[in-house]
């Protein structure tokens, strides 16, 4: 499990070295005691916010707080080795409060599985 979990974290990790150059600041956490890495990446005009794990989870609440906020449930897909994934388009699920700072909150149950903050421009 540990040689999995470094694999996982690692790939992430290099994986957020090749977001794009519009990439959002502070887009990129992994919480190893969750074994979850999320990321919140700009490309275009759309942002995406997206969660990978090792833990065979099924669903999960994704929170973004701005001014006010707002929750929303999500499943997971799985990939032929196991990882379960989830992103997702956030104009498209969100409300835009404008220029704000955004927190991120992934959840499965009582368990907070990570949080990052990103800035949205209209």
């Amino acid at each position: 499990m540990k040689r999995t979990r470094s694999i996982l974290v690692g790939g992430l990790a290099l994986g957020a070295l090749l977001v794009p150059a519009g990439a959002l600041a502070d887009s990129t956490y992994c919480n190893t005691d969750a074994q979850a890495c999320m990321n919140a990446h700009r490309a275009g005009s759309r942002i995406y916010l997206s969660i990978t794990t090792q833990r065979p989870l099924d669903r999960y609440t994704l929170c973004v707080d701005g001014a006010r906020l707002h929750c929303k449930s999500f499943a997971f897909l799985v990939r032929s080795d196991g990882t379960r994934y989830s992103r997702v388009l956030w104009n498209r699920n969100f409300q835009s409060e404008g220029y704000v700072r955004y927190r991120a909150r992934w959840r499965n149950g009582d368990q907070t599985l990570g949080t990052l903050t990103f800035r949205h421009r209209r």
